[in-house]
């Protein structure tokens, strides 16, 4: 293939996976005059990831699963440039193996790592302009908890508790108020958000006269209304791992299946991100299976809506797998999901 035709394929490739993302936006990048501009950034030296990260994303993408490389890169970024650009050049590493189509960056960002809305705006001003320069084409994503979406907004009948909760989440939570996630939606340096919605317990619902179910639905007709589907992919995201205090089995799992992933998905939200097929978390080790890959309500219910054509992530790192082998845990995964986070093994 000569140089013009392997311009063209990439640029064909490119214009898949923007279709795929349903968004008008450019690849996260900001606007001059309708001209896209990219802050630079040295291109860093190529190393290799070790082996099982690397063995993880060839065999998520030999399953046919679109794989997204998972770091933290606020940790790095808030330890100084050289950490930032030794993570960088890691990620950078696995994201140019086939089937690789994005990087996540940032886990709850703004929520317990000590940034401001300012911070924040930098934070991601830095890493696209690395990650554009050292894994170019590459979709850059971000999870994010919008507070006040969990207060049923615009929903009349309970206008007085919204807006009481509004202001406390608000107050408890500065970093991340409606206006942070307005200017990271139109900043151009993320393409993809993975929107936690932050629903109360059921019980405080039905206090206010509704349902949960009621609160998720206004919670993504107002991220409608801000416009942020129509400026990233918009997705959203749920723990569902057992056994946690707050889902203690599979059975506990599958209840939320309804409101946590069907609703977003009836929502016009584009995926559902599920936590996490295996890992240890505060000491102990939670999973979507019963042990030995074996079913459960969750997983049945999971493998279901696959099937139904939902489009499913899960988070995994060849670390915490789950069946006698790396090969089994991502025939596992397939059965369930379209996608898969690999971790970069950077935090």
């Amino acid at each position: 293939m000569g140089v013009d035709g392997a311009r063209t394929a990439v640029a064909a490739a490119l214009a898949a996976l923007l279709a795929w993302l349903g968004v008008s936006c450019g690849a996260g990048q900001t606007r001059n005059g309708g001209q896209a501009v990219y802050p630079p950034y040295a291109r860093l030296p190529a190393v290799s990831s070790p082996a099982k990260y690397v063995a993880a994303v060839d065999s998520a993408h030999a399953h046919g699963l679109r794989v997204w490389i998972e770091s933290d890169l606020v940790s790095r970024w808030k330890a100084g440039t050289s950490q930032f650009d030794a993570a960088v050049e890691q990620i950078a590493a696995l994201a140019a193996r086939p089937g690789v189509v994005g990087i996540k960056i940032a886990d709850e960002l703004g929520d317990r790592d000590g940034l401001d809305q300012a911070d924040i705006m930098r934070f991601l001003h830095d890493s696209r302009a690395a990650l554009h320069a050292n894994a170019p084409g590459k979709l850059v994503l971000i999870d994010i908890i919008a507070y006040q979406l969990g207060c049923a907004p615009a929903v009349r009948k309970v206008r007085s508790f919204s807006a009481a909760c509004e202001a406390e989440e608000a107050a408890a939570h500065p970093a991340v108020t409606w206006s942070t996630i307005d200017r990271v939606v139109d900043s151009g340096y993320v393409d993809v958000i993975d929107l936690a919605t932050n629903m109360a317990n059921p019980d405080v619902y039905r206090g206010w006269g509704i349902t949960r179910a009621v609160a998720q639905k206004a919670a993504f007709a107002e991220a409608h209304r801000r416009g942020w589907d129509t400026r990233v992919r918009l997705q959203t995201r749920k723990a569902l791992a057992f056994p946690t205090r707050e889902v203690p089995d599979a059975g506990a799992a599958a209840a939320l299946v309804p409101d946590f992933i069907d609703v977003p998905e009836e929502s016009g939200v584009r995926a559902v991100d599920i936590w996490t097929f295996s890992q240890l978390y505060d000491g102990a080790h939670v999973h979507l299976t019963d042990p030995g890959l074996k079913t459960n309500p969750l997983w049945s219910a999971l493998v279901k809506r696959h099937r139904d054509g939902d489009v499913l992530f899960t988070h995994y790192s060849p670390t915490f797998g789950y069946g006698k082998s790396m090969d089994a845990d991502m025939t596992a995964i397939a059965s369930a999901f379209t996608d898969v986070f690999c971790a970069a093994g950077t935090g």
